[in-house]
């Protein structure tokens, strides 16, 4: 997670937030000010998480690897988990089960089972 805010550095070299960042916009107001669409915006942001986060990977001697495509478009055939969001999440860490978390721990078990066909 991330803000979606501008960031700037103040005269001390503090982080300073500003405005909201043009992803925010709509894509009526984005083309007006000679801007693709948000959704194309959010693909390339994933494309330079994934070069990013693969670099440090690598240079961290990991084998690990990410991939912002879709699980489709990677051509995995497997079922995709749902995100938990900060209430489930907060219950799951507390242990106790929600609605999303069971979901998950079922697309957990229906890929294990994917993968063993």
């Amino acid at each position: 997670m991330t803000t979606t805010r501008q960031v700037s550095r103040d005269a001390t070299g503090l982080l300073v937030m500003g405005e909201k960042s043009t992803i925010e916009l709509s894509d009526t107001k984005r083309r007006s000010v000679g801007l693709g669409s948000a959704a194309d915006e959010v693909v390339a942001i994933r494309q330079l998480w994934e070069r990013m986060a693969n670099r440090a990977l690598e240079n961290a001697g990991s084998d690990a690897r990410i991939d912002s495509r879709s699980l489709k478009a990677q051509g995995l055939d497997r079922e995709a988990t749902m995100h938990l969001g900060r209430v489930a999440s907060d219950m799951e860490r507390r242990g106790k089960a929600s609605d999303r978390g069971d979901g998950n721990r079922q697309v957990a078990v229906n890929n294990a089972m994917l993968e063993q066909i």
